[in-house]
């Protein structure tokens, strides 16, 4: 349903564009580029489970794609199509059992920014940016490593009926160009539950990223 209702938003704005005169281009500059860097991700875990106590740490990923930009005067509109990993470790305890679950999720990650633009020097020039990121999953991994009376097992769960296959975060952050090149920091927050149960014994889980990436401006 989510995907159907974006493909129809896409439509409509192309559609839209096609009704515009290209003379009323003219007016704005268009750039495209690529960018690559790294997520560190964790999740936003809200479960209450009596004489449970839960930890989350931070998985170091993968965040590689492409851009598009169409920019006037002090504002524009980018749009991104990136391959992210995401993920987190979850540690609970009880007593002296453990249970550690290294989560690793990858998706596809389309961010629509709005942006102002704000020139620093000559040939620098700063974006400050916020807005929507629709993700969809492409893959899903668990390895649990289970201590139960000093007694461990690890598995490797890839079953992904559990988790949604989209995810919606708002993104914002920065990036400086300087001339081609540019650094782009970010802090994306899920407004998602990626949990697919519900429950009074079932989490809450939503996605939190921080990006770095490096990239190239091609046009």
């Amino acid at each position: 349903m989510h995907l159907r209702r974006i493909v129809s938003s896409v439509a409509a704005v192309l559609l839209l564009t096609l009704a515009v005169p290209v003379s009323a281009f003219a007016q704005f500059v268009i750039s495209a580029g690529v960018k690559g860097g790294v997520n560190i991700a964790n999740v936003d875990l809200k479960l209450e489970l009596a004489g449970v106590t839960e930890s989350t740490k931070s998985r170091a990923g993968l965040v590689i794609g492409g851009f598009a930009a169409v920019d006037k005067d002090k504002v524009g509109l980018v749009v991104e199509g990136l391959f992210s990993q995401y993920g987190t470790t979850l540690e609970f305890t009880q007593g002296a059992d453990t249970d550690k679950q290294e989560i690793r999720l990858n998706y596809i990650v389309i961010p629509v920014l709005g942006r102002v633009n704000l020139k620093a020097a000559q040939g620098v020039l700063v974006h400050l940016y916020v807005g929507p990121q629709f993700g969809f999953r492409t893959s899903y991994e668990n390895k649990d490593t289970l201590t139960v009376d000093g007694v461990t097992t690890i598995t490797t769960d890839t079953d992904d009926s559990d988790i949604k296959t989209h995810n919606i975060d708002i993104a914002f952050g920065g990036q400086v160009d300087f001339r081609m090149f540019l650094v782009d920091l970010r802090y994306a927050l899920g407004l998602t539950n990626i949990e697919r149960n519900t429950g009074p014994e079932q989490p809450e889980v939503k996605n939190r990223t921080f990006s770095i990436m490096f990239g190239v401006r091609l046009k």
